[in-house]
């Protein structure tokens, strides 16, 4: 059919509730370890006005929620007064989101059908590390895996129709990588100042060709701050700026940008 308009509007998300506990072994070594609920929904409504083969309006619509489970564990350890390294590795989990859909044509309900729809929170893992140089210089780096692979789009319709059908995987997620490293220096009791730099790569594979590989670029990031203690104010502020670009065939995606930041709290 030919359509004259198109409207969707369609979410899905999880809430992530932590239930964790964590302990010191001895002096250099302390864990921790949690499961996260994973909690997801999926709510989507699409609008089109259809040309052939006559005129007619489609609204269709889809709500699901469903639970999931995942894992996490972390270890830290202090190699000297200076040093200290920590590791976390989540299990990452999959969430099985069943719900309804239902197809209107006119204004009047015309199919109806259960639906599936898994949603895959990925696993990762994150290495870092802490430098004290001295009393007033800090030097801290991590490098974080996300493994996206198996994350998919692909919803069931148990019973398919002529509006209501079923929708394959239409692309194939990659790992992504984020690297930080970043110092902060004190002057005096009252005043620091700091600075860090930051990459990662997307997850979006090359042949995801929309609004969302356009602006997911792998970016550099460089950023700075000053921090100011006072008798009841503590005061800070900061900016970022970012750019990215890559090339997929012939076509090249940019994206770049900065914000500034300010904040005050109050001691009482």
């Amino acid at each position: 059919p030919a359509y004259n308009k198109i409207d969707t509007k369609s979410f899905a998300g999880l809430v992530v509730v932590n239930i964790s506990h964590s302990r010191k072994i001895n002096e250099k070594i302390s864990i921790g370890y949690g499961a996260n609920i994973l909690n997801g929904l999926l709510r989507g409504e699409t609008k089109l006005g259809v040309n052939l083969p006559f005129p007619f309006d489609l609204k269709t619509k889809m709500y699901g929620t469903g639970l999931g489970l995942e894992g996490v564990a972390g270890v830290k350890y202090d190699f000297n007064e200076k040093l200290s390294g920590a590791a976390v590795f989540r299990t990452g989990g999959t969430v099985k989101i069943e719900g309804d859909a239902k197809a209107y044509t006119n204004g009047a309900l015309s199919e109806k059908s259960d639906f599936t729809f898994k949603v895959k929170q990925p696993p990762s893992s994150t290495i870092g590390a802490v430098y004290r140089y001295d009393k007033t210089l800090k030097i801290s780096s991590d490098f974080s895996q996300t493994w996206w692979n198996g994350f998919s789009d692909k919803i069931t319709i148990k019973t398919p129709g002529t509006f209501l059908a079923s929708q394959p995987k239409s692309f194939d997620w990659r790992t992504s990588i984020k690297f930080r490293l970043g110092f902060e220096k004190a002057l005096s009791e009252t005043f620091s100042y700091m600075g860090g730099y930051a990459f990662d790569t997307p997850a979006i594979d090359k042949d995801s060709i929309d609004f969302s590989s356009a602006v997911d670029v792998p970016m550099h990031r460089f950023s700075a701050g000053i921090k100011k203690k006072l008798s009841s104010w503590d005061l800070s502020a900061g900016m970022l700026y970012g750019k990215g670009t890559r090339k997929e065939d012939s076509v090249k995606y940019a994206l770049e940008g900065w914000f500034a930041t300010f904040a005050a709290d109050y001691r009482f």
